[in-house]
């Protein structure tokens, strides 16, 4: 089975040299549909077409093959290049990639149980198990190895329709018919047709742009004329008034300010883009990835092996400036009054950050997949956004790392779940805490936080 996917990749490839043509006559039983048919009969008259498709298309065995390497892409921009019009039709170029199951003595392969979804569209993350990532693919030595391919192919032809084109009556195997007719292609005419939805967040944009505009013209209006805005909301979307708090680094030496958390917060801010650095690189082709793996086990880099530790100083930060600002309010409220305040805490909290991540969200579902291009953008676009699509409500609900922790929406604001959750958590010490320092028992107060970082420590929490 895993031999025929190889042969099936690759035969439009090896058969380019040969009479291809004169096995056209004989398809017309097969499921092909007239479009593709009149394609590959044109591209057979056109050797400089057929010369460029088979070009851009991957060749198997690829390249480094015995270095750890499983991915070939071709050329993409060869592909999207290719159009060509005669008098009896137009071609224009495929790209189509796919991650494809074969048994590789060479390369170091994914581990057992694996399961190749045939009903859906094939990407790497619908291959392998969920928990498994690119890494421990190559890492891990079973029989089989995922190898990720191209194919450049006439745009009203299917992956499907090629194999079946050039292996015509060798199919006895529905399953791989359903796996190489479901793999991500697209074209130079991909994503550009704007949906409802594309329509509507386009028309939000333009309405933030248009307030951006209004209020900073009005604050540079009321600066020439010396005078301070009516109300603070006519300058809330002003580029110079955001921006001067933005870009603001003069010190104060204030008691309300603890001056040391803005290098803490900067430092462990470049901590954690230099380690989603090195994670982006190993979703990409790396010819030398042997190399890669041994550069990553040395002593000098292993501040990004450790980079996800990283994340606990903000959440330590948030939880510091948390108790530090309600402390000095709550000390002097009483205990009824403490937990009146608390939905009153969470709303702001949520309202505070919803905004943003509802942009960042309807971002993701519309108009992200025009942004970029590239031979992975669809497979990269689609992973991101499916998710996302499905499971709306327990992102900005902030409960998806508890409810759908194997297919997050932007799995980067796991964070922002984990945070709200131990902000609304937060009270149920905070209080206790507020009223033993009323009582003057500072030694019960600082037992009471000694016993819960012992119970935090000792007790994995492992959904955060």
């Amino acid at each position: 089975m895993n031999q025929i996917c190889v042969v099936l990749i690759v035969v439009f490839i090896a058969q380019c040299s040969c009479n291809i043509c004169d096995n056209l006559n004989n398809l017309s039983k097969d499921n092909i549909t007239q479009g593709c048919l009149n394609q590959l009969d044109l591209i057979c008259n056109n050797g400089s077409v057929l010369w460029q498709m088979f070009d851009a298309s991957s060749k198997y065995p690829i390249s480094g093959i015995s270095y750890s390497n499983n991915k070939d892409l071709g050329n993409f921009d060869e592909c999207m290049s290719i159009s060509y019009k005669s008098f009896d039709g137009a071609v224009k170029g495929k790209f189509c990639a796919l991650s494809i199951a074969i048994v590789n003595p060479f390369l170091k392969p994914i581990p057992d149980p694996f399961n190749i979804i045939t009903n859906k569209q094939t990407t790497l993350a619908e291959v392998v198990t969920p928990k498994q990532i690119d890494r421990n693919v190559r890492d891990i030595a079973e029989k089989i190895t995922i190898t990720v391919l191209s194919l450049c192919i006439p745009d009203q032809c299917t992956p499907r329709e090629i194999g079946l084109y050039f292996l015509w009556g060798q199919f006895e195997s529905t399953k791989l018919v359903n796996f190489v007719d479901k793999v991500p292609c697209m074209t130079k005419d991909s994503n550009i047709d704007f949906k409802w939805g594309d329509i509507v967040f386009t028309t939000l944009l333009a309405f933030v742009l248009l307030l951006i505009v209004l209020c900073t013209s009005y604050d540079l209006m009321i600066m020439k004329m010396k005078r301070e805005p009516k109300h603070p909301v006519y300058v809330s979307f002003s580029l110079i008034t955001n921006g001067r708090k933005l870009l603001n680094v003069n010190y104060n030496p204030s008691p309300d300010q603890i001056q040391c958390l803005n290098g803490m917060r900067f430092i462990s801010m470049m901590w954690v883009i230099a380690g989603h650095n090195f994670v982006a690189v190993e979703q990409v082709p790396i010819i030398n990835y042997a190399e890669m793996k041994e550069y990553a086990d040395n002593v000098k880099v292993q501040y990004v092996a450790s980079a996800p530790i990283a994340v606990d100083t903000f959440f330590f930060l948030s939880g510091f400036l948390l108790t530090f600002g309600y402390l000095k309010s709550a000390v002097k409220m009483g205990v009824g009054e403490q937990i009146s305040k608390v939905p009153m805490m969470i709303i702001h909290r949520y309202l505070r950050l919803t905004p943003a991540v509802i942009m960042l969200y309807l971002t993701t579902i519309t108009i992200y997949r025009m942004l970029g291009t590239g031979p992975l953008w669809d497979t990269v676009t689609q992973t991101i956004s499916k998710p996302c699509e499905q499971y709306w409500w327990p992102f900005l609900l902030y409960i998806q790392n508890y409810y759908n922790y194997n297919d997050l929406c932007l799995t980067h604001t796991w964070y922002l779940s984990a945070d709200m959750q131990m902000f609304i958590l937060a009270p149920l010490v905070l209080i206790p805490l507020t009223i033993l320092i009323k009582s003057n028992k500072s030694f019960w107060a600082i037992g009471f936080v000694n016993v819960l970082i012992i119970i935090a420590v000792i007790v994995p929490i492992v959904c955060l």
